[in-house]
This record gives structure tokens, C-alpha cells and sequence, in this order.
């Protein structure tokens, strides 16, 4: 039994060890691991082979792309032998190479990161334990304790290559390395080579090399480590291409009697060459024994030196810059101090830009003192000094006493309380370098003065003003367009701090200028309850002489008042729960200089209130009053920011607006005599360059992106221009996320109710054309007599009717610049029972034209019965009763109005025709020219008089009308009709048929034969 035992577990052993061999086997096969891994890449990425065993790891043959990155890799191979790894506890690698690789970002556009929701904060984790960071005595250098286990490469060698964003930059990347052991010393070589092959490229090429070397002490132990740099760069200026050369090394190392560390840092021009100059030069010594740190260092670098480099900038122009520094830290005793100079410099600036040529020097020096240890901070001295041209001190700001902060309390301390620690000094504005720096500022000043003083005593700082801060004289013209002239500034802020508030006063603040005082301007404050819970308590008021304001360069194209004065008050107080402000602001005694005209009284009262932190409501009155009338409105505007996207909604309603206020506004800030500013140079150059056509190209999102807003306006009465009066007037319109709509409009004029609504979508699964505008319009009942007559009451009007419309606008565009050529719209009028007097006889005079033919005629007749007719005709059209009157209007894309379907009918007329309204850019409507070609129909009794002068044809419709002989075109304009075609054919019929009856026989007298019935005309009747 025991043996059949055996022999089973044998065959079970040997099949297990067959099976697992098998397994083995075939995972281990390159071909196994090269499918499993395809399986795992990216869609569009290729593998040839993917391979993992007991000596490596290799890869070949990587390509492909994701999201716009293209890979390729040629072959990745990490040769190491795992079994020896093991039992000589040393990490042995034959060989690590990486070779053929590219990471191209030719087309690559990084998307734009999704906003991260907002996470509640972490609390933190109890513990047992309280942690601190480490002690400074802790540090005892650099090299203690670090020990380096058996690492052993026989070969490193890394080529990778990158091409960024665009395809005209690329950086190749390279690291080599070979016998890296500890008895070697072990050492790698990176070289990084960049190339830009842009035309404008100021630094086409770029090599930078570096070794870095490890200094081992025994076998493990890390005793050094020094870290040479060169690079190459090419840099090309403006007519010639040279070679900057800069040198490191980085030089960090235990001394060789073990008492301490040296380290060093050094930047070196061209080094090894007779231009050879230190840039920085860093020395520092830690000693083991003392625990300290102390050292020095310089910074010697100017313009030629780095000639090459910088000339494509600096254009020649000489800098330089001296720096030293010294530094002593103690573990011990943890005190630190640290003194030293800078002094930069520039010259020869008329290089850098002609400009500059009255600038010979700019000069900055700055010195400081600084010392701490374990209970204070403190600033002995600290020095700046601003200066030019010629030296000439601009800003300085000195110390005058040693002080600092105590760090266990951060309470400051003083070596005299209550005396300056700060004095800052203005003497005066760099004006030529301004204006050289900023291209056709055209900045001249006289002087610009001040003195500010700062003190402390305890805990509280004081800012004082002891020189007024004055800018006198200031006069700017950018571009040539004078802006202010002569303007003096005066200020005298002081402020107070400490913990628990901050004040601040700015004195006055005034502006005057040739000769006027121009505007004074007063604020204070306080901030207290700091910094838990603060409270703000702040006041401003001003006053501004709008004519002496005006009376600057600036104001020329609104200077048009001859009195008027702007008053305010802010007042804003409370805290985070109780927060309110408010605005009160006052234009009073307003004249229109060339009309006299005056606004007495323009106020408006705002108060803010915000809700919680996420709300602010603002309301109020705006009341105008003028000519012994009031116009009003009550505001309220609210803002609500808890969303993503802010949601503005404003109300208003008003019981009575009259428009001529606005328009005396308007008059008193337009100079009916102001002349466009002349520009100068490139400026005026560009000025006369043909405009830009306006950009056809689609938006990718809406104008109103990230807006929500809702209107809501009212107004009982509005006074129009002519007379004009509506009624009771309600609007109400949205903006959403991806459309702006107008929900409601309404208004009366006198009974008639006009009504619109639409929108404006944006669409974004129509790209080419994402916005579409639809707008339905309609009015009912509008009696327009009433209207021509309340807006010219010495004239009978053109049409009176109780006409009504109805119309809708519909377009679709690619950007709003550009919506109204894409805009047609189709509106339909009609009216009944209304008189037309648009074809009454104007400025040609039918009559006399009658009369001078048949006087032509020597008298032969006296065409005393065609010049009845004519006349009868002109008193017909002089005002024509009509039944129903209908027209169509259609608003082309090229911006003309095609009229169609005109007709007009009565018992005894019908007009029926269609033209157009031709626009004319930059004029209004009423101006627009006009051309409409009527059919003209008639039936007794006014077919007679058009027979009684042979202008109808001879055969009548179904309905008896006998048409026109020749159609009639009415032109003009959309508000002056001209019908002087009508009463020409009207003339010339007449003068036609007066001609013929002075060649006829007499009509025969009484008893005399006459002619047949047929050949006799009907009676002419009278209206």
C-alpha cells in the first residue's frame, strides 16, 4: 500500500513540476509578454516587442499617438543580473540604455483643466503624539551619516529627443556614463542641446553640458560632490550671430582633517579665455566644532561682459551690477546675521532707445543690516537709493533707528519709541526715462515732491505726512492726443495700525489746473475689530467744477456746460453681517453753454445691503428736474455670486420720464465745435490705414458667457420730441446661459397697444452660424393722423388711419459684429377708412402747366374744360377717402425695405404697386430714398375725369375699373413722398387734350346739329 503511495505522489510531483516548467515556459516567452502588454496600451500606440526575464527588461519599437502626442521609442534596455544582485547584496546593472526616442508635441494644446470641486478642509488626525520639526542643532553638515550601498553600472547611455508645441523648437537630451563603481569614483555626463529654428529666434542654438561627480570616502561613505556646468549659446542680434559661453561649478566637500564643510558656488564668463570674469562667486565654511556657518559672497557682472548675449535686448546700452554680501548662522545659538551692498548702474540708454539720450545715468543702491536668534528679528539698517539722470536723488528711503519683532510674541520693539523708524523722500519723477520707456507718453512735469514718515511706539505704527505728496505741472499727450495739461495734484494721506484696527485719513486731495480749482476730494476711515471679525467705517465726499474739468485737453469733445457742479457722499459701514453703504450723489445748476438750456437738479440715492456674503442688493431714487418737470426713477439692482455664474437682476419703475432732460444731458457733455485729436507717428500712420473689415469669424461662445441677468422695467407716462406721449410701458428680458430674450414688451401710444418678444440663441451644434435671432412684432389700432399731428401741428398729415402691423425678424450669424446683415424680416400693414394725401399735388403745378400749353396755342381755345378736370382731379388727390389700405414690407440682407403687395381701394380708385426703400449708411430712416410704381385704376364718376383728358384704357375689369395708360412711380423720401410723376402725366393728358379741341369744330349752339351720341363726352361732375 505504502508503495502504490509513492508511486502516486511521484506522478502527481512530476506532473505539478511538467506543468509549472510549462507555465514558466511560456510566460516567459517574449511572445506571451509582448501580447499581454498590447493589450494594455492605448488605442493607437504599436508594440513589436515587450520582454521581462531573470537578466532584464527590454522594449522595442514603441509608436504611436494619444491626444495629439506622438511617441516613438526605437528600444529600452535595462541588462541586469538578478541572481547575483541577490547573493551579492549589490545592485550590478550592465547595462541601461534608451535609445530612438521622440516625444513630439507638434500638435499638442493642452485642454483647459476642469474646476476641481471644492473639498470640505481635512481634519486633522488625533494622535498621541505632538510633532515638531527638527531642531536647527540637528544639522551637523552636509555629508554626516550618508552612506551609499554598492551600486555597480557598467554602461549608462540615454538619448531622448523632444519637439515642442509648434514644431520650430526641439531639445535633445543625452546621459552617459560608464565603469561606475565606488573605487572609480562615479561619475555622468548630461548634455542638453536646444535649437530654434524660428527666423526672429534670438537664441537659435544651445548646448549645456554637465558632470557630476561623487567623491566617496572608504567604499559607502559620500564625502563630496562637485557638479560642472559649460553651456554654449548662440545668440543672434540684429547683424551678427557669437557664442556666450558660461561656466559653473558647484564644489560642496568635507575637509580632509574632518573639522568641517566647504562649499562653493561659482558663475564664470568665457572661462579659460583671456574675457574670462567671475559673475558669482558664493564661499561658505560649516564647522563641525562651533556648529556655525559663516561665509561671503560677490556678484560682479555688466553689460560687456555678456555683450553678446545681451545686445539683442539691451541694443548696446552699458549696465552693471556690484553686489556683496556677508553671513554668519550658528546652530548653537542660533544667531544669524546677514550685511551687505547692491549698486546697479546703467549707461549709454540713448542705445537702448534714442529716447533716452538725456539720460546719461540711472542709479539704484540699496545697503542692509539684518540680525536674528532665537528671540528676535531685527533690521539694523536698510538703505535704497533711486537716481537720475545725472545722479540726481529721485527716491530715498532710509532707516533711523534699529528695530525688529520679537518671535515668541511678534510684538515689535523699538530702540526709540515714538521716533521715526522709516523716512521716505520724493524728489522727483524719472520723466525722460518714462517717457523713453513708454513709446509716445509725451509726459512733462515740474516737480513732484513729498515726505512721508514712519513711526511706532508698542504695538501701533503711525504713516504721517510731513511734505504734502505734489505733482505740479503735469502735462500728457499719448500718441499725440493732448490728455491733461498743466494739472497739480496735492495729497496729504496719513494712516495707523495695529492689531486690532487700521485708520486712515487722505486729507485733501485737490486738483487745480490753469489757474481753476478743479475738484477736492476728502475720505477717512477706520478698520477695526482686526483680524477676527472687522468692521469698516468709511466716509468720502467730493466736489467737482464740471466747466474747469472740462477745460483739460481731455474734456474738449464733451465741453459744452458753462455751470454745473458734482457733489457726493460714501458713506459704508459694519461688518460681514451687518455691512450697508450708501451713495448720494448731486449734479446741480447744469447749463448748455450754446443753448442756455438747464438741468436745476439731478440726484441719486443708492444704498447697498448686501445678503450674507453671496448677495448685494442696491437701491434707490434717481430724480431729474428741469423746466419745472420731474423725471424719475426707483432703482433696485441685485446681485447674487452663490452660483457658478453671477446673477444680476435689475428692476426699475417711474411714474413719468420726459426725454428732453436726457437730451439737455447729452447736449451739456457734446462740444457741437470739438475736432477729432490729430494723432502723431505710428499712431497717425495707422490711423490712415484702410479700417478692418469686421471679422466673419464664428464664436466658439456666447458674448454674454458667464452672465445671468433679468430686467424688469415699468414707466407710466413717457414725453417723446414732437408732442409724442406713451403709456404705460413694460419690458422684460432675460439672459440665460445660452440665450438673451426679450420676454415681454409692451407699450400705448395714445390707444394703440404696440407688443414685441423674441430672442437671440446661441446654438452650439451650429458652429458656422451659433447665434439665431428670432423677434415676432405687432401693433393694433394706432391711429397715425394723431401721431403726424402731435409731432408737426402745422402740417395735415400725410395718412390718417387706424392702421395696425404685424411682423417677425428672424437671422442667423457667425458673431453679433456682424448679425445685421444676416437679419431679413417680413411685416404686413393695413388700414381702414382713412384718407391718404401722400399723391396730392406738390411742387409742379399741373394747372399752370395746362395753361401754358394752351396759351402756346395763341388763344385758339381756352382749354377752360381739361384745366376743370385737372383741377378736379388735384382736389380728389389732395386728399383721397380711401376703404382699406394694405402693404408689405420685407427687410432685405443687403439692409433695403422691398415694399410689395401695396393697395389702396375705394369705390372709385385703386392703387396697387410695390418698390423699395434704398439705405443709406449713417442716415436715418426718414431720409431713406424711395421708389414705388403704382397701377393706377378708376370708375365712374372719377373714370371720367381721367377720360375726359384720354388717360384710361378703353376696356374696364370685371369690376369696371379702367386702368392708367401709364404706370406711376412715386420717389422721394421715406418722409417726403414725391408724386410729381403723377401730376406731370396728369399735365401733359391735359395739355394734349386742349390741343386737340383747338383743332376741332366748336360745340354746335343751340338747334344746330351736333354730333353722333357716341362721339359726345359725359358731363364732368363735380366733387
Amino acid at each position: 500500500m505504502k508503495k502504490l503511495l509513492k508511486i502516486v505522489l511521484f506522478f502527481f510531483v512530476g506532473i505539478f513540476l511538467l506543468i509549472f516548467l510549462a507555465l514558466a515556459f511560456i510566460l516567459n516567452s517574449a511572445g506571451t509578454q509582448t501580447n499581454v502588454v498590447r493589450q494594455g496600451l492605448p488605442e493607437g500606440m504599436t508594440l513589436e516587442k515587450a520582454h521581462v526575464g531573470l537578466g532584464g527588461l527590454t522594449v522595442e519599437q514603441l509608436h504611436g499617438e494619444v491626444d495629439s502626442v506622438k511617441v516613438s521609442l526605437e528600444r529600452l534596455r535595462v541588462d541586469f543580473p538578478l541572481m547575483r544582485t541577490l547573493f551579492s547584496r549589490k545592485l550590478h546593472i550592465r547595462e541601461l540604455s534608451l535609445s530612438g526616442f521622440v516625444l513630439d508635441l507638434t500638435d499638442f494644446e493642452p485642454k483647459p483643466a476642469e474646476k476641481a470641486p471644492t473639498a470640505p478642509p481635512r481634519q486633522p488626525a488625533p494622535t498621541t503624539q505632538t510633532t515638531r520639526s527638527a531642531p536647527a542643532d540637528d544639522f551637523n553638515g552636509l555629508f554626516q551619516d550618508i552612506k551609499l550601498h554598492g551600486l555597480i553600472v557598467d554602461k549608462v547611455s540615454i538619448d531622448a529627443r523632444v519637439i515642442l508645441p509648434g514644431g520650430e523648437q526641439n531639445a535633445r537630451i543625452t546621459i552617459s556614463g560608464q565603469d561606475i563603481t565606488p573605487e572609480n569614483q562615479p561619475s555622468l555626463t548630461l548634455v542638453l542641446a536646444y535649437e530654434d529654428q524660428q527666423a526672429e529666434a534670438v537664441i537659435p542654438l544651445a548646448r549645456l553640458t554637465a558632470d557630476l561627480g561623487l567623491i566617496l570616502r572608504d567604499e559607502n561613505i559620500l564625502s563630496g560632490i562637485l557638479l560642472e556646468l559649460l553651456a554654449d549659446v548662440d545668440v543672434r542680434s540684429e547683424d551678427q550671430r557669437e557664442t556666450l559661453q558660461l561656466g559653473g561649478r558647484i564644489d560642496l566637500a568635507e575637509n580632509t582633517d574632518r573639522s568641517g564643510e566647504t562649499y562653493s558656488l561659482r558663475l564664470t564668463l568665457f572661462p579659460g579665455s583671456e574675457n574670462e570674469a567671475d559673475l558669482v562667486d558664493l564661499n561658505a565654511v560649516f564647522a563641525f566644532a562651533e556648529r556655525a556657518l559663516t561665509g561671503n559672497g560677490t556678484i560682479r557682472a555688466d553689460t560687456r561682459s555678456v555683450a553678446f548675449f545681451v545686445d539683442p535686448f539691451l541694443k548696446g546700452a552699458w549696465a552693471r551690477a556690484d553686489g556683496e554680501v556677508a553671513f554668519a548662522f550658528s546652530t548653537a545659538t542660533e544667531v544669524q546675521s546677514m550685511q551687505g551692498t547692491l549698486s546697479v548702474q546703467a549707461n549709454d540708454l540713448e542705445n537702448f532707445r534714442p529716447e533716452l539720450a538725456s539720460v546719461p545715468t540711472v542709479l539704484l543702491e540699496s545697503a542692509f543690516d539684518l540680525s536674528a536668534d532665537s528671540e528676535k528679528a531685527e533690521i539694523r539698517e536698510l538703505r535704497v537709493l533711486l537716481a537720475a539722470p545725472r545722479e540726481t536723488p529721485l527716491l530715498q528711503v532710509d532707516t533711523r533707528q534699529t528695530f525688529g519683532v520679537h518671535l515668541k510674541t511678534n510684538e515689535p520693539f523699538f530702540s526709540t519709541p515714538g521716533e521715526p523708524l522709516v523716512e521716505m523722500a520724493l524728489s522727483g519723477l524719472p520723466v525722460d526715462l518714462v517717457n523713453g520707456l513708454v513709446p509716445d507718453l509725451n509726459l512733462s512735469l515740474e516737480a513732484f515732491v513729498g515726505r512721508l514718515i514712519l513711526s511706532g511706539e508698542g504695538q501701533r505704527f503711525r504713516l504721517a505726512t510731513t511734505e504734502p505728496i505734489t505733482l505740479r505741472g503735469l502735462s500728457l499727450s499719448p500718441e499725440g492726443v493732448p490728455l491733461v495739461s498743466n494739472l497739480n495734484i496735492s495729497v496729504s494721506p496719513s494712516a495707523a495700525y495695529d492689531p486690532e484696527s487700521l485708520s486712515f485719513d487722505l486729507g485733501a486731495f485737490t486738483l487745480t489746473g490753469n489757474g481753476m480749482d478743479i475738484a477736492e476730494i476728502r475720505a477717512s476711515g477706520s478698520v477695526t475689530q482686526l483680524p477676527e471679525d472687522p468692521e469698516l467705517d468709511v466716509t468720502a465726499t467730493w466736489r467737482i467744477d464740471l466747466p474747469a474739468l472740462l477745460a483739460q485737453p481731455f474734456g474738449e469733445p464733451f465741453r459744452n456746460s458753462s455751470d454745473g457742479e458734482l457733489t457726493g457722499t460714501l458713506n459704508a459701514k459694519g461688518g460681514e453681517d451687518d455691512f450697508k453703504a450708501s451713495l448720494d450723489v448731486a449734479l446741480r445748476e447744469l447749463r448748455v453753454a450754446d443753448t442756455g438750456e438747464t438741468v436745476d437738479n439731478l440726484t441719486l440715492s443708492l444704498n447697498v445691503l448686501p445678503d450674507g456674503s453671496d448677495r448685494f442688493d442696491v437701491s434707490g431714487p434717481l430724480r431729474i428736474t428741469a423746466a419745472d418737470h420731474t423725471t424719475g426713477f426707483d432703482l433696485n439692482l441685485s446681485l447674487d455670486l452663490s452660483g457658478d455664474v453671477p446673477d444680476l437682476r435689475l428692476q426699475s419703475r417711474s411714474k413719468q420720464i420726459h426725454s428732453q432732460h436726457f437730451t439737455t444731458l447729452a447736449a451739456a457733455f457734446a462740444n457741437p465745435e470739438a475736432t477729432s485729436p490729430e494723432p502723431s507717428g505710428a499712431a497717425q500712420e495707422t490711423d490712415r490705414a484702410e479700417a478692418r473689415p469686421a471679422s466673419r469669424e464664428p464664436d466658439t461662445k456666447p458674448v454674454w458667457d458667464g452672465v445671468l441677468a433679468h430686467a424688469d422695467l415699468e414707466a407710466g407716462r413717457i414725453f417723446l420730441p414732437g408732442n409724442i406721449r406713451l403709456k404705460n410701458l413694460k419690458l422684460q428680458a432675460s439672459v440665460t446661459e445660452r440665450e438673451a430674450k426679450l420676454d415681454t414688451f409692451s407699450v400705448m401710444i395714445d390707444d394703440a397697444i404696440a407688443r414685441a418678444e423674441g430672442g437671440l440663441r446661441f446654438r452650439d451644434d451650429h458652429p458656422e452660424h451659433p447665434y439665431r435671432l428670432h423677434t415676432e412684432l405687432s401693433f393694433r389700432d394706432f391711429n397715425v393722423g394723431n401721431f403726424l399731428r402731435s409731432v408737426a401741428p402745422d402740417e395735415e398729415p400725410a395718412l390718417e388711419a387706424v392702421i395696425s402691423m404685424e411682423g417677425a425678424a428672424a437671422g442667423e450669424s457667425p458673431n453679433l459684429g456682424i448679425l445685421a446683415e444676416f437679419v431679413t424680416g417680413e411685416f404686413k400693414f393695413s388700414a381702414e377708412n382713412g384718407t391718404l394725401r401722400a399723391l396730392r399735388r406738390g411742387a409742379v403745378s399741373a394747372g399752370a402747366q395746362v395753361g401754358g400749353v394752351t396759351g402756346r396755342l395763341g388763344g385758339m381755345v381756352t382749354g377752360r374744360g381739361d384745366a376743370e378736370a385737372v383741377g378736379q382731379l388735384a382736389t380728389y388727390f389732395n386728399a383721397i377717402e380711401f376703404e382699406t389700405l394694405a402693404l408689405d414690407v420685407r427687410r432685405e440682407p443687403n439692409f433695403d425695405l422691398s415694399l410689395t403687395d401695396f393697395t389702396l381701394h375705394n369705390q372709385d380708385l385703386r392703387l396697387q404697386g410695390s418698390g423699395k426703400v434704398t439705405h443709406m449708411e449713417d442716415q436715418p430712416m426718414t431720409e431713406h430714398p424711395l421708389r414705388l410704381e403704382l397701377a393706377l385704376a378708376a370708375r365712374p364718376p372719377l373714370a371720367n375725369l381721367f377720360e375726359s383728358i384720354h388717360l384710361l384704357q378703353e376696356i374696364p375689369d370685371e369690376r369696371g375699373f379702367r386702368s392708367l395708360l401709364r404706370p406711376v412711380v412715386i420717389q422721394g423720401t421715406v418722409a417726403k413722398p414725391d408724386a410729381r410723376a403723377l401730376w406731370t402725366i396728369i399735365a401733359e393728358a391735359g395739355a394734349r387734350a386742349a390741343a386737340e379741341r383747338a383743332v376741332r369744330p366748336a360745340e354746335p349752339q343751340e338747334g344746330e346739329p351736333s354730333e353722333p351720341a357716341e362721339r359726345r363726352r359725359p358731363r364732368i361732375p363735380s366733387f
